[in-house]
């Protein structure tokens, strides 16, 4: 166990070693406390209160618009990810399931040590489709953590390039690596001797550090493989990897890796670089602590400090909205892209957030289906044109659909919706009282929140207002049970 402790210190020694030669390039010091990370979060938290489609206008203006063939298949290629844990939502072995998808399981193994992953092999039950499925699990137990710990960039020299031109040195996540190594050495046989002569094409799934292995396993293979180079012989669908390759090469797998990250899924972030540009924001942050007295130096700054934090996203902000994303862009700047100790994601790289939108033409089935797949009761609808139409709830299904024997399928979102000319909408700014008193004067349960742009940034539930007084309940009786047992109390400086 030391031994992967002292790996997971060397990775943070890095990040560190870096930050500190700046200080020495700028001549001067941070001191990465509590109180910086705290009012770093409180920070973020305002922005995204007061700019709230400024993430999603980030990712916008970052890339492009996925096309729809890319996406063909996708949700099929994530349950074939997800059953390589082997805990199907049914309670099946994974043979029955794989049968119910039309595919007959040739190899399942559960092997757990640090070092390898468990992982299955799947076939086609339909002779004519010709496709191997190779499923590699990911992080589930103290064995797959242990791997995930090893994440020095080291370099390592491949036998062949794994692309035409390419180079034979690749640095890569040095866990994920070892793991994927092993894994090919153990099926490069089966699918030279069984798979290619009897034509079949190759997909790789994962999911999180499967994902990562799915990736550097494919790059081994079409490297020991030339015939495998060809990405209609060999693909790879990864979700929610973490970064596991050098920029390079990580560009290089974009015409046989498809990388699936979920909005702000932190594993696919889980870098040196973003590491980095973090400890840059502590440092401004940091500062600007110092500037306002908020520090925490003493008795009457560590008392405003808690006062600031009491404020919440409502209080004022320690810098503009303008000013945190120009420090940002700052510390992003000092990013070198081909930095030998920066890891990425691999391939094309394709990003979901959640839409809380829906045609008012669609049917009713499909938005039971986004009802289920964001794990929410209502969503906003909008017309051709764009524009907010009304909304369509749990409730309005149950009551319109199910109770008189309708079925979703024929019916149009619109023909059961709330217009909007009925609508009540929250504003990412109002209180959690006000949103309590909108909901308990109309009876709803849902507020669509929109911007003063008239954009959809989300939906808030009466649960999520139940909660959030819970919370500042539960909080208040805290403080005056330890004011009364002579714990301290709140003073206001």
């Amino acid at each position: 166990m030391s031994n992967f402790a002292t790996k997971l210190q060397g990775v943070m020694n890095v990040a560190k070693t870096k930050l500190e030669l700046e200080e020495q390039d700028q001549d001067e010091a941070a001191d990465f406390n509590v109180q910086s990370f705290l009012a770093l979060i409180q920070l973020l938290s305002q922005v995204k209160s007061r700019r709230a489609k400024s993430r999603d206008q980030l990712y916008q203006s970052s890339g492009t618009a996925v096309p729809d063939k890319l996406l063909e298949g996708m949700d099929e290629r994530f349950e074939l990810a997800d059953l390589a844990y082997d805990e199907h939502e049914s309670g099946d072995d994974l043979k029955t399931v794989l049968g119910r998808m039309g595919k007959s399981l040739l190899k399942h193994d559960k092997t757990a040590v640090p070092g390898y992953l468990g992982h299955y092999i799947a076939i086609d039950s339909d002779p004519s489709k010709k496709e191997a499925v190779i499923g590699v699990k990911g992080t589930s137990n103290m064995e797959d953590f242990l791997t995930d710990m090893c994440a020095a960039s080291v370099e390592y020299n491949l036998t062949d390039a794994f692309y035409e031109g390419g180079s034979l040195a690749l640095r890569c996540h040095e866990g994920v690596f070892i793991s994927s190594q092993r894994l090919a050495k153990e099926l490069l046989p089966f699918i030279q001797n069984l798979l290619l002569p009897a034509g079949y094409k190759i997909t790789v799934v994962g999911h999180s550090l499967g994902a990562g292995c799915a990736t550097l396993l494919a790059i081994l293979l079409r490297a020991a493989v030339p015939s495998l180079q060809d990405p209609d012989r060999l693909n790879v669908w990864a979700f929610a990897s973490p970064p596991v390759l050098d920029y390079n090469s990580a560009v290089a797998c974009s015409p046989f890796v498809t990388t699936v990250v979920n909005n702000c899924d932190v594993v696919p972030r889980a870098s040196i670089g973003p590491l980095v540009v973090t400890g840059r924001m502590l440092r401004v942050v940091d500062r600007k602590l110092t500037e306002k007295n908020l520090d925490a130096s003493d008795f009457r700054s560590t008392m405003a400090f808690l006062d600031k934090m009491w404020e919440g996203n409502d209080g004022e902000m320690l810098m503009s909205v303008d000013e945190v994303s120009a420090e940002l862009d700052n510390a992003l700047d000092g990013v070198e892209l081909e930095d030998p100790d920066h890891l990425y994601v691999p391939g094309k790289v394709v990003l979901i957030g959640i839409d809380y939108t829906i045609n008012d033409e669609s049917t009713v089935f499909e938005a039971v289906e986004k009802f289920a797949a964001y794990n929410v009761g209502c969503l906003v609808t909008k017309d051709a044109t764009g524009k907010l139409s009304g909304v369509i709830s749990e409730r309005d299904y149950v009551t319109k659909i199910a109770l008189l024997g309708k079925t979703g399928k024929t019916t149009k979102v619109k023909q059961i919706s709330t217009k909007a000319a009925n609508l009540v909408t929250a504003s990412p700014n109002d209180t959690v009282d006000a949103c309590m008193e909108k909901m308990l004067s109309r009876d709803i349960r849902h507020l669509p929140l929109v911007d003063d742009e008239g954009q959809v940034v989300g939906i808030i539930s009466i649960k999520d207002l139940i909660k959030s007084c819970l919370e500042e309940k539960e909080h208040t009786i805290h403080s005056l049970a330890s004011f009364a047992v002579g714990e301290g109390g709140h003073f206001v400086m």
